[in-house]
């Protein structure tokens, strides 16, 4: 445990009153740096960062990741024909025509394909990496102070 990340997580907790834990999050080039991590079945990157917000160590892979948008997004996978062409957001009410689904798709930034392994994700106090990207979860006001 890093002690500069654990009076970060410390500082953002009690300067933005947040109620979880800010969450670290680190791309892998290789999954077995994520030793000690959940590899929980079948999530979606929202769900993991919820489940690092409350205390867990978790991990993503193209194996355990439930999220198509987001599997591409990390390279993991490509993404399916009918979500790059805006039908799938359509389809789930998300958007009112497949062009404007497919233009945030197209719209995305994206990691490439088989440049990471895995996302390891946990609470920014107790991460045992340097993270790549913090994550906060919080209302607009509270987000302001940062």
């Amino acid at each position: 445990m890093n002690p500069k990340l654990r009076e970060a997580a410390g500082t953002l907790k009690s300067v933005l009153g947040l109620q979880t834990e800010p969450v670290a999050v680190k791309f892998l080039t290789d999954a077995t740096q994520a030793q000690g991590y959940e590899a929980l079945p079948n999530r979606r990157y929202c769900q993991m960062v919820m489940e690092a917000r409350r205390g867990r160590k978790v991990v993503l892979t193209a194996d355990n990741i439930a999220c198509p948008a987001a599997a591409a997004v990390f390279g993991f996978k490509p993404l399916p024909p009918k979500l790059a062409s805006g039908e799938m957001l359509v389809a789930f009410g998300i958007f009112g025509s497949p062009e404007a689904g497919k233009a945030t798709i197209d719209s995305m930034r994206r990691l490439e394909p088989g440049e990471y392994a895995a996302v390891a994700l946990s609470p920014l106090e107790t991460a045992d990496f340097e993270p790549d990207v913090v994550v906060v979860e919080a209302a607009i006001e509270q987000l302001m102070w940062i």
